[in-house]
């Protein structure tokens, strides 16, 4: 299921007017979430040895988790607009998260059901 909606997602980076259910919404949250431990994982232990960065500092390199969150930035987009549209709320309402703190709204919209018929 998750590997399902990780597929649907990037199948799906350039459609802004369609749909996205919740469990396809967070299955996708769930996926990006264990790719980027994954990636963070292989920065830290692999990667940056590797290029001869200090892995014991707080703020060392991500370069295959900055790579693939670069990568990922509009189908991510695209299916929170997605997921808003089929909550029946404004996909407008995304540019919340450009907010600080009050970007915690967005949850609340995200986690609504489902709503009949076209939505804004």
């Amino acid at each position: 299921m998750v590997v399902e909606a990780w597929r649907d997602g990037i199948a799906n980076y350039t459609n802004f007017h369609g749909r996205a259910s919740r469990p396809q919404f967070w299955y996708w949250v769930l996926a990006q979430f264990l790719i980027f431990v994954v990636l963070g994982l292989l920065d830290n232990f692999v990667v940056n040895p590797a290029l001869g960065i200090d892995t014991t500092v707080d703020d060392t390199s991500r370069p295959l988790s900055f790579l693939y969150a670069l990568a990922t930035v509009i189908p991510s987009i695209a299916v929170a607009l997605r997921r808003l549209r089929d909550a029946g709320y404004s996909p407008w309402l995304l540019l919340i998260g450009l907010i600080p703190f009050v970007n915690l709204v967005l949850l609340y919209f995200y986690v609504q059901p489902s709503k009949e018929g076209d939505a804004a």
